[in-house]
Formats: structure tokens, C-alpha cells, sequence
């Protein structure tokens, strides 16, 4: 996704939500959020700037990009962190 994309997203989300809700819950999901974290920065940092929303944050993902430096950041901007486990139960099963 690219940045123009994501302020559309946020754009439309804004105007469609009614006034009375400013507090969505907002989820990054996709093949591996991760890949783009730059965009997950970006969308964070524009409704923070931008908007009058407060939403809530969760983000999905395998966790294989997952750094001290990017877990720090979900800390510090109160994002919900949810781990999958796909995959066989042989593979996940192996020693």
C-alpha cells in the first residue's frame, strides 16, 4: 500500500464513521503487515496529525519481522499485537 492510498483509506473511514464514533478499532492485517511498517507508521502518525479520531490499534502478524525496535514502537502507540500460527501440525510440531 502505498502512502496516498492509506490517507484515501483514512479519509473514507473518517467520513463515512458517524460523528458520535471517533474511537474505531483499527486493524493492519495482510499477507505480513510487517513488510510494510512503514505505512503502519505513516497511517498512525496521519490520524494522530490529521483527524479528530482516536481509534484502537491491533495488528496481526507471523511475527518474523518482529524487532525490539518496532515492539517498542507498538508500545509506545498502544498497538495490540496478535501472533498467528499457520501451518501444519507437523511443522509446528518440529524440534
Amino acid at each position: 500500500m502505498t502512502r496516498e492510498t492509506a490517507k484515501k483509506a483514512v479519509e473514507f473511514l473518517k467520513n463515512k464513521l458517524p460523528q458520535t464514533i471517533r474511537d474505531p478499532m483499527i486493524l493492519f492485517v495482510g499477507g505480513e503487515p510487517l513488510l510494510n511498517f512503514k505505512i503502519i507508521k505513516y497511517v498512525v502518525e496521519y490520524i494522530k496529525n490529521e483527524t479528530d479520531l482516536k481509534p484502537k490499534y491491533s495488528l496481526n502478524t507471523n511475527g518474523t519481522l518482529m524487532s525490539e525496535e518496532i515492539a517498542e514502537w507498538f508500545v509506545k502507540n498502544n498497538i495490540h499485537v496478535r501472533f498467528s500460527i499457520d501451518g501444519s501440525r507437523k511443522i509446528h510440531n518440529q524440534k
